[in-house]
């Protein structure tokens, strides 16, 4: 069974980030998905930082077709914490960190 593209666009984001159109990278575990979003961020001092947002979504099919939610269900829990791992390796791994030196 074909699941969906994690790669799917984002909504709008607000005026003051700009954000790529597709995750840096995405792992998939069954149904569920995680993506790895960069965003840019001008902060007030003038400096551009890098934050990276991690996204994690349950794909699933109906009448109407693939549909994609943010809940989950218990057997979703253990996948989704293999998948927030791999996230957080991959940013581990590639430097990143949380600490914006938001002004």
């Amino acid at each position: 069974m074909a699941l969906p593209s994690p790669t799917a666009e984002r909504p709008a984001e607000k005026s003051d980030a700009t954000s790529p159109a597709k995750p840096t990278i995405a792992f998939q575990y069954g149904s569920l998905s995680a993506a790895i979003f960069a965003d840019k961020v001008k902060l007030q001092s003038g400096k551009t930082v890098t934050i990276c947002h991690v996204s994690l979504r349950r794909s699933y099919k109906t009448d109407a077709g693939w549909q994609t939610s943010q809940s989950l269900r218990m057997s979703d829990l253990l996948p989704a914490a293999y998948l927030m791992a791999r996230c957080f390796a991959h940013l581990a791994e590639a430097g990143a960190s949380d600490e914006d030196e938001r002004d």
